[in-house]
């Protein structure tokens, strides 16, 4: 009985242990705070509103929300993360601690909190969180793809995991952002530096792999000019 017991604690620590790996919390959380933070600071700075309690929803939301995006990647990703091993070893799905069934369906019910989080925090807020959720989507998942669509890739990937979260942050407190779009456009450009960057890194592999971004179109010399 009791190592019955041991044994189900063990799997459900497992499955739990594997549910945060396939979240990557700890690549996106130190960004995600910072930026949600400051969207709802300028919009109570330039127009003298008091921040709520939706702060806190914005904020687990867009966490949720960008924690959906990394799981429906793995997910997606797992087939071809299978065949190389640090990839494989990273990936939960393709290391086989979570199935892919699982996955899907723990990724779904993440984006769906998320979403409940973004309407409760207005109209505004909900809409620019659920362009996060259906970009997150797009971006990884079959047949879309939009990370393997040349500029379309940058684009997704900036708005996504940068310049649309400062927007919930400030438009759950304010319409209009005015000069505060100059800290957004900044954002979402250092966001495609940063998957400049990554793409740089993954060259290689995903022109291996006949995957057709931005990278593997313009070349890594010319990428690396126009990334600084």
């Amino acid at each position: 009985m009791t190592a019955t017991l041991e044994n189900e604690e063990t799997t459900l620590d497992s499955r739990l242990n594997g549910f945060l790996r396939l979240t990557r919390w700890r690549e996106h959380v130190p960004f995600t705070i910072p930026l949600t933070l400051v969207g709802a600071m300028m919009a109570s700075h330039l127009n003298q509103v008091t921040v709520d309690w939706r702060l806190s929803a914005i904020l687990v939301a867009n966490i949720l929300a960008i924690s959906f995006a990394f799981m429906i990647n793995d997910v997606e990703d797992a087939p071809d993360d299978a065949r190389e091993p640090r990839k494989k070893a990273h990936n939960v799905i393709s290391s086989e601690v979570i199935s892919r069934r699982t996955g899907y369906g723990l990724s779904l019910l993440v984006a769906l909190v998320a979403f409940v989080l973004y309407a409760s925090s207005g109209w505004w807020a909900l809409i620019w969180g659920a362009v996060i959720l259906v970009l997150s989507y797009l971006y990884s998942a079959h047949p879309f793809r939009l990370k393997a669509r040349p500029v379309v890739d940058i684009l997704s990937h900036a708005l996504m995991l940068s310049g649309l979260l400062v927007m919930t942050g400030y438009y759950a407190y304010h319409p209009q952002p005015g000069v505060a779009w100059y800290a957004i456009s900044a954002a979402i450009l250092f966001s495609a530096y940063g998957q400049f960057y990554n793409q740089i890194e993954d060259y290689a592999l995903d022109k291996a792999a006949g995957l057709k971004n931005t990278v593997v179109l313009l070349g890594e010399a010319q990428t690396r000019v126009l990334m600084y």
